[in-house]
């Protein structure tokens, strides 16, 4: 636990004694680490992970946007096994057997919050659902552990990322999330890339504005890890090396486009409220 305050206490650089005192300073904190903040200039590459892989993982967060779970559930070649939260008062997640990912827990994403919001999401579920992780992963034999989320449920995934890479012996597997908004400031960034290079990436889909927010003047920094669809719901995927590469989404400036966020990742529908996402989640539509 005491690392987990520290990490989230490491968003924004604020330190405090207390946890309401340290929310508190968060929420008034003015951060200017944009200033030296690097924006990669590499060049794109193929996408490092596998893109089966990558439309499991989106099937997993979609599942979480579905109304009604039932155990054994069957998503992609992943069977669900424990569902936490209602949804409404306490954020959803969802925990599966992945044949490719291991044991995944999926974050519920709703529209984008403030970095405060994040925490407060996050310590909401934190504790009970490692609890379960580490019994799953002791039932099943399964040392894989896997996160992903859409939206603010992204934002939970990349801190739960860094928590379980710290605290379960194994550490963490993969971190695959969609329509990630900024999480934290450099020295954040910074830390993700140190602890979790290669094993953490995150999807942005055409125009989706999330990901550009809150904006770098505030001190807000993308970890490195993009990977771009462009045009939206295409095939046309590519990766983007290094912290808010100039030749990734940020190249849009404010071309930005609200409907993007939900849609086609890896053919793989994935959004709520937009007709794009199906209930059960369907992994891999069209091969």
């Amino acid at each position: 636990m005491r690392f987990l305050l520290f990490l989230l206490l490491s968003l924004t650089a604020v330190f405090a004694i207390s946890k309401d005192e340290a929310f508190k300073a968060l929420k008034n904190a003015k951060n200017h680490d944009h200033q030296d903040a690097p924006s990669s200039n590499a060049q794109p590459r193929d996408i490092p992970v596998d893109w089966h892989v990558l439309s499991q993982a989106a099937g997993m967060a979609q599942q979480d946007y579905c109304l009604f779970q039932r155990p054994g559930q069957e998503v992609g070649d992943a069977e669900l096994l424990y569902e936490y939260g209602d949804g409404n008062f306490v954020q959803r997640a969802l925990i599966f057997k992945s044949k490719a990912l291991g044991i995944t827990v999926s974050f519920e994403g709703t529209e984008p919050i403030s970095a405060l919001g994040f925490q407060e999401a996050y310590l909401a579920v934190s504790q009970p659902i490692l609890h379960k992780v580490r019994e799953l992963c002791a039932m099943y034999k399964e040392p894989r552990v896997t996160v992903t989320g859409h939206s603010l449920g992204a934002g939970m995934a990349l801190i739960a990322a860094a928590h379980y890479n710290h605290v379960l012996d194994q550490g963490l597997h993969m971190g695959l999330v969609f329509g990630l908004p900024r999480t934290g400031n450099l020295k954040f960034a910074n830390f993700i890339d140190q602890t979790l290079k290669g094993k953490f990436y995150y999807i942005t889909n055409g125009r989706d504005p999330v990901p550009h927010v809150p904006p770098r003047l505030f001190g807000y920094q993308h970890p490195s890890g993009q990977i771009w669809i462009n045009p939206k719901n295409t095939e046309n995927w590519h990766y983007y090396p290094g912290q808010e590469n100039v030749h990734g989404a940020n190249s849009l400036g404010l071309n930005l486009d609200f409907s993007e966020h939900s849609g086609i990742y890896f053919h793989t529908g994935l959004g709520h409220g937009w007709g794009t996402g199906q209930c059960p989640a369907v992994v891999n539509n069209k091969y």
